[in-house]
C-alpha cells in the first residue's frame, strides 16, 4: 500500500483559528508572551542583593511599543530612582567610576490582538559590566545581575495599556530601589 504524505499548513492554521475564534487570539497571544517570561538571571535571590554592592548610579535605558512612549517609561523610571534617592546618569562621558554605574532595561513589548485590545508583557532589568576572574584577554561585558518578574496580560484598550504600564514601570522600579538602597544603606 503507497504512503501518502500529509503536510499541515501552521500559519495557515493559526491564521485561521485567530480569525474565526478571536478567544483563540488572545489565548494565543498571552500563550506565546508567557514563553517569552525569562526563567532565570545570573543572580537572583540573596545573589542579586550583593551584585547591587557598590553600584554608583543607574542609567534608565526604556523599552517600549506602541501607543506607549518610550519616553513616558524613561520620565517615570528616572522619577521613581531620584524620588528614592538613587543617583540617575544622563551623561556618561565625564564619569570616572563606569564600572560602578548599572544599566536598568525598563520594557514593555505589547501587541494588539483585537481591536481595541491589547496583549503586553513588561519587565526590568539591571545589567552591569563584568569581566572574568581567571586572566583572559575578553573585553568588560554586560550582564544581567538583577530583575524584577515580568507580567503580563491583556487590556480593553490604548488609554488602559499606558495607565498599567505606568503602574507596573512605577511598581518594578520601586522594587529595584529597595534593592538597590537595602544593598546600598545610606552612612
Amino acid at each position: 500500500m503507497p504512503r501518502r504524505q500529509v503536510t499541515v499548513d501552521v500559519p495557515g492554521l493559526v491564521r485561521i483559528i485567530t480569525r474565526e475564534l478571536p478567544f483563540m487570539r488572545i489565548a494565543l497571544v498571552c500563550y506565546t508572551l508567557a514563553l517569552l517570561l525569562p526563567v532565570s538571571m545570573a543572580a537572583q535571590g540573596a545573589d542579586s542583593a550583593s551584585a547591587l554592592v557598590g553600584l554608583h548610579g543607574v542609567i534608565v535605558v526604556p523599552r517600549g511599543a506602541p501607543p506607549v512612549d518610550t519616553s513616558e517609561i524613561r520620565t517615570l523610571a528616572e522619577l521613581t530612582l531620584r524620588t528614592a534617592g538613587i543617583t540617575v546618569v544622563t551623561d556618561m562621558s565625564e564619569r570616572t567610576d563606569r564600572d560602578a554605574i548599572g544599566i536598568l532595561v525598563v520594557g514593555l513589548d505589547c501587541l494588539p490582538v483585537q481591536e481595541p485590545s491589547y496583549a503586553y508583557m513588561m519587565d526590568a532589568r539591571l545589567y552591569q559590566l563584568a569581566r572574568l576572574v581567571r586572566p583572559s584577554k575578553m573585553a568588560p561585558s554586560t550582564f544581567g545581575t538583577w530583575e524584577a518578574g515580568g507580567s503580563f496580560g491583556v487590556v480593553g484598550s490604548a488609554g488602559k495599556l499606558r495607565e498599567v504600564a505606568r503602574d507596573e514601570v512605577r511598581a518594578m522600579v520601586e522594587k529595584f530601589a529597595n534593592a538597590y538602597l537595602a544593598s546600598n544603606p545610606k552612612k
